[in-house]
């Protein structure tokens, strides 16, 4: 369907330095507003016939957290935590693609949730006079990914081959 999209975020960080300890913590927080608005459309409603067209209205909060320690004047540690969130596009939420000549048919998914993740990071920096040099590790665990555009087989009434976009 014809849709609008909205979406609207800020984000806020600081920088806490502990006098001469090396030490510097790091706050943040990200706030995204997320508004889908679809208006189905006499194309939309001939493919999708049975399919009610779904909106959107989400507030999410993101924080960060971030902290560094200087070991000397030229390396520094630092980890950071990170929540991530990702709303579903309207190309995933509200698809209607029907391709007779190929046999394949790609179909809405109402229930489709927003994405979130927390990610882990870890490392170590190096600055000198000739360059920098970074080394870190990363672990992020999603919840709800979105997979977009997953083959779900053949429908056993008309031999269409099906695809839908996915929480896993």
């Amino acid at each position: 369907p014809v849709t609008d999209v909205t979406r609207v975020g800020a984000f806020v960080q600081d920088e806490i330095e502990f006098g001469d300890s090396g030490w510097t913590l790091i706050p943040a927080l990200r706030v995204d507003y997320y508004q889908l608005d679809p208006r189905v459309d006499d194309l939309y409603r001939e493919d999708n016939p049975n399919t009610e067209a779904v909106g959107l209205d989400d507030v999410a909060l993101a924080p960060k957290f971030g902290v560094t320690r200087a070991i000397g004047d030229a390396l520094t540690l630092f980890a950071q935590y990170a929540h991530g969130y990702r709303a579903p596009p309207p190309e995933d939420l509200n698809i209607g693609l029907d391709l007779p000549l190929l046999n394949i048919r790609a179909i809405p998914n109402p229930d489709l949730q927003p994405e979130s993740s927390d990610g882990y990071e870890l490392g170590l920096r190096w600055s000198g006079a000739p360059g920098s040099v970074a080394a870190s590790v990363y672990y992020t665990d999603y919840e709800d990914f979105i997979e977009s555009k997953v083959n779900l087989g053949q429908d056993p009434a008309t031999g269409v081959t099906l695809f839908q976009s996915q929480n896993v």
